[in-house]
C-alpha cells in the first residue's frame, strides 16, 4: 500500500466514525438569586476556604458574614457579579458551554427571564415561600399536581418538584 492510499484509508475511517455529542448534565438545584440577596454586591469567595470563617460574636451574625465576604483573606478571591442580569448571562453562558440543563428555583419573574433567554437550558422548579409550604390550598392553587400525581404544574407550564419529573 502506498502512503497516499494509507492516508486516504485513515481519512475514510475517521469520517466513518460518527461524532458523538456530549450528554447533558442535569443540575437539579440551581437558584436564580438576585445579586444583592446575600448582601450588597460584589461579594468575594476564597476557594478553597482556608481557614473556614469563624463568627466573632462581638458582631451580629449578618455583620460578621458580610464582613468576611467583603474583605476576603485570600490572594485571589472570586468576586460575585454585581447585577441580576450579569448573574443570568454568565450562568447561561457556562450552561451552554458545558451542556448543562438546570432545574431553576426562585421567584417566578426571575425564572421566566432565564427561560426566555434559554428555554432549552432551563426547567422551572418551584420555590414556595415558607408560609406557602404550610398552606395546602395555596400549593394546590399555584403548583397543582398533574393527573396521576406525577410532577406538578404552574399555570400553563410544566414544573419539576423535588424528585418528580416535569
Amino acid at each position: 500500500m502506498t502512503p497516499r492510499q494509507i492516508t486516504l484509508l485513515m481519512a475514510g475511517l475517521l469520517l466513518a466514525v460518527p461524532a458523538t455529542a456530549r450528554e447533558p448534565i442535569i443540575d437539579m438545584h440551581v437558584h436564580a438569586a438576585a445579586a444583592d440577596e446575600q448582601g450588597p454586591p460584589p461579594l468575594a469567595m476564597c476557594n478553597p476556604m482556608n481557614p473556614m470563617p469563624t463568627w466573632d460574636q462581638t458582631l451580629s451574625w449578618p455583620e460578621a458574614l458580610i464582613g468576611y465576604f467583603k474583605h476576603p483573606t485570600c490572594k485571589d478571591p472570586i468576586w460575585s457579579p454585581t447585577s441580576d442580569d450579569e448573574i443570568m448571562r454568565k450562568s447561561l453562558a457556562i450552561m451552554e458551554k458545558r451542556n448543562i440543563i438546570a432545574v431553576l428555583n426562585d421567584r417566578g419573574k426571575r425564572v421566566e427571564a432565564w427561560r426566555k433567554l434559554a428555554p432549552e437550558r432551563v426547567l422551572p422548579g418551584i420555590n414556595p415561600d415558607d408560609d406557602e409550604m404550610s398552606d395546602a390550598k395555596a400549593i394546590e392553587t399555584d403548583f397543582g399536581a398533574q393527573e396521576g400525581g406525577q410532577g406538578c404544574r404552574h399555570r400553563r407550564d410544566r414544573y419539576a418538584i423535588y424528585g418528580h419529573q416535569p
